[in-house]
C-alpha cells in the first residue's frame, strides 16, 4: 500500500509505474478538477476522498480496483466508473449528485455490491431508494446496501412493483426471468421435450407391466394344466 493522505498534492505522475501496486490512498490532498491521472491497472483499492475534484470521467482503466471511494469531493456524475467493472464498493458520500440520470454508469457495474450516496441531493427524491434500486435491479445489479442500511428482499420488490405500469419495463423483467418457451425458432424448449419423454415412460412402464400380468397369467394357465393332467394320471393309475 502507498500511503499519499494529508498532503499538498495538486496533480499526480509516475505511480502507473508501481505495477506491483494494489492499494492507493491520496486522500485529503488537493487533487481538484477532473481525476485525470494515470494509474497502475493493478490496483484494488483506491481513496480519493475530501479533495476538490468535480469530476472522475477521465479515470483510466482500472479492471482490478474493487473499492473506489472518492466521498467528500464536488462530483455532480458518477460517469467514468464503468471503467471499473469490477467494483463490489462505491463510497461517494457528501458529493454534488442531484439527479438519478447521473447514476446511470452504475447499471454496468454488474459486481457492485455497495453504494453509498449519503449527503447528496438526489437522496432527497420521493422514494429515492426504490428509483434508485429499480435501475440496477433490471441491468442485473443486486446491491447488499445501500447508504449503510441493507437494500432488503422487500425494498427491491416494492421498487419493481412501483414501477410497474411501464409495460417495456415489464417486458424487460418478463425476459429475464421468464425466458421464451423456444430455445431457437422451430426448437421446443426442453422442458416441454422432457414433458414428452415422462410421458413416453409412463406409457412404457404400463406396456411392461400389461406384459407381466400377461405373462403370469400364462404361468399360472401352464401350472393349472399340469396339476389337471397329474390329477387324471393318478386316477387312471
Amino acid at each position: 500500500m502507498v500511503d499519499l493522505s494529508h498532503n499538498a498534492i495538486i496533480e499526480l505522475s509516475e505511480v502507473q509505474r508501481m505495477a506491483w501496486l494494489q492499494e492507493l490512498n491520496l486522500s485529503n490532498n488537493q487533487l481538484s478538477g477532473a481525476a485525470s491521472f494515470p494509474l497502475p491497472t493493478s490496483l484494488r483499492l483506491l481513496q480519493l476522498q475530501s479533495n476538490a475534484l468535480t469530476s472522475i470521467s477521465n479515470l483510466p482503466d482500472l479492471p482490478a480496483l474493487l473499492k473506489l471511494d472518492a466521498s467528500d469531493n464536488q462530483l455532480g456524475s458518477v460517469e467514468g466508473v464503468q471503467r471499473c467493472p469490477a467494483l463490489t464498493s462505491l463510497k461517494l458520500t457528501n458529493n454534488a449528485i442531484a439527479v438519478l440520470e447521473a447514476l446511470s454508469p452504475l447499471n454496468q457495474l454488474i459486481s457492485l455490491a455497495t453504494l453509498d450516496l449519503t449527503g447528496n441531493q438526489v437522496t432527497s427524491l420521493e422514494r429515492y431508494r426504490l428509483v434508485v434500486l429499480y435501475p440496477l435491479l433490471t441491468a442485473g445489479v443486486s446491491l447488499d446496501d445501500l447508504d449503510a442500511a441493507p437494500a432488503t428482499a422487500e425494498e427491491k420488490v416494492a421498487s419493481l412493483n412501483l414501477h410497474g405500469a411501464a409495460d417495456s419495463a415489464l417486458a424487460a423483467i418478463r425476459l429475464k426471468y421468464f425466458p421464451p418457451v423456444y430455445d431457437e425458432p422451430g426448437q421446443v424448449h426442453s422442458a416441454a421435450t422432457s414433458l414428452q419423454s415422462r410421458y413416453r415412460g409412463f406409457k412404457d412402464r404400463a406396456k411392461v407391466k400389461e406384459d407381466l400380468k400377461t405373462k403370469r397369467e400364462e404361468e399360472l394357465s401352464a401350472i393349472q394344466i399340469q396339476c389337471l393332467y397329474r390329477k387324471k394320471s393318478l386316477r387312471r393309475g
